[in-house]
């Protein structure tokens, strides 16, 4: 099964992703950057979603702090953000996220950020035991 860190301080962004999760995915919610760092330390996941804005550290911080320390360093990272203004996708890739999201999103929006980065990690493995959404 699919292992989901969704890392957002907005309660009502964290419901709505567990909604979406719930049953299909193992998933964990962070509520700001210094939790998903330390969940990141702690477990291994096949994609992280990150909110860009947040009290503490952000989640530019929080990636650059996952890939500094070597955490889950294969593990994509996806900017899911509010950040939507022409330039923003462009200049968050540039910063190392690898994949981007704009909220409001759809619920198939994410699920297919998610099955993209659950192929592109099982290739990298050349697993035959490809992670799945049921």
């Amino acid at each position: 099964m699919i292992r989901v860190l969704c890392c957002d301080d907005d309660e009502f962004n964290l419901v709505f992703a567990e909604m979406i999760l719930a049953g299909k995915c193992d998933y964990t919610l962070a509520t700001n950057g210094r939790e998903a760092i330390d969940y990141a330390r702690k477990m291994e996941f096949d994609i992280i979603l990150m909110d860009i804005t947040m009290p503490e550290i952000d989640g530019i911080q929080a990636m650059k702090e996952i890939r500094r320390e070597s955490l889950n360093q294969a593990t994509p990272i996806a900017a899911v953000t509010a950040l939507a203004m022409t330039g923003d996708r462009e200049r968050l890739l540039s910063y190392g996220f690898d994949q981007y999201l704009s909220k409001p999103f759809k619920e198939d929006d994410l699920i297919h950020l998610i099955m993209t980065a659950a192929k592109t990690a099982s290739n990298s493995m050349q697993s035959s035991n490809k992670p799945t959404l049921e």
